[in-house]
């Protein structure tokens, strides 16, 4: 028997996601068509405190056809970056999505080593409901609060 509804959404919000993702690889391909970046930092949370360790953040211009991202830290934190290592983020709104890690291969599934689930929602800046601005002046620190999702 197949199952529709729960197959085909997470299709087309894997889908979806990919395609956000590889707008930083086509974006600012002439260095002189760069737009301005500036520092920006995080951490992933749950509602306890306790950090999402791996997996990646990336922050969608609203304003831009360009992306942020970065791979989140065993402590939960992340640097961004849109052209280069830890140069930023563009100045404006931006809608937030997050994407675990794949499973190592040949982890055995037993173990406990992935990161903590997240509810899906997370995945799509359609339905995440994160949202940050990134400033030219002062501080861009964004504190990630998410929900996690039981498992049993």
């Amino acid at each position: 028997m197949v199952h529709h509804g729960v197959g085909s959404e997470t299709l087309r919000l894997a889908v979806t996601t990919l395609m956000l993702l590889a707008v930083p690889l086509t974006a600012g391909c002439n260095r002189g068509d760069r737009l301005k970046t500036y520092e920006a930092t995080g951490k992933v949370t749950f509602p306890d405190g306790r950090p999402l360790w791996g997996g990646s953040v990336t922050f969608h211009s609203a304003d831009h056809q360009i992306s942020a991202t970065a791979a989140i830290q065993p402590d939960g934190t992340f640097r961004l970056r849109t052209y280069d290592e830890g140069d930023g983020a563009v100045a404006g709104r931006h809608l937030v999505s997050l994407m675990l890690p794949p499973s190592p291969p040949g982890v055995d599934p037993d173990e406990d080593v992935s990161p903590p689930a997240f509810h899906p929602k997370y995945q799509n800046v359609a339905t995440s409901g994160l949202e940050f601005v990134v400033s030219e002046t002062g501080e861009n620190h964004f504190p990630v609060r998410i929900k996690g999702v039981k498992t049993r």
